[in-house]
């Protein structure tokens, strides 16, 4: 993905309209005007908060506005190693989100139980990718 991205060849909007494929350049989280890489990965608002917590985001501020190329080469370059491989994650966290976005299901239909019962919530996220599950149960009485 980080090779991907370094050589323009992400499916972003940008890249898609060009290949003649029709569809909306307008950023999907933010509404800005075109959706390319830079945008996409580094410059989106949605994407910033994630960077601005990283500390080597005061190396990577002065390529505001440069391509992701530049972005991934200076960061190899001027990095230290795990700096580096947490750029690399973020990056490919932050294209996963894009490209495999999540539907949040949501039904407000709880009733509370029986007097003198106890009702367990339970809710479960599978990530595959990651390789994790996260599982969240709520125990609740009337």
């Amino acid at each position: 993905m980080v090779w991907r991205a370094f050589h323009g060849a992400l499916p972003l909007r940008s890249h898609l309209v060009r290949r003649g494929v029709m569809v909306d350049l307008n950023c999907p989280r933010c509404g800005h005007m075109e959706d390319d890489s830079c945008h996409a990965l580094w410059m989106c608002p949605a994407v910033r908060e994630i960077w601005m917590q990283l500390a080597i985001v005061g190396i990577l501020e002065r390529l505001k506005g440069r391509p992701v190329s530049a972005l991934c080469l200076h960061a190899a370059t001027h990095c230290h190693r795990d700096d580096f491989n947490v750029f690399c994650m973020i990056l490919w966290a932050i294209w996963d989100e894009i490209a495999n976005p999540k539907e949040v299901v949501s039904k407000h239909n709880w009733k509370a139980p029986k007097h003198g019962c106890v009702k367990l919530n339970v809710d479960v996220t599978i990530d595959d990718a990651l390789g994790f599950i996260d599982i969240g149960v709520v125990a609740r009485d009337d």
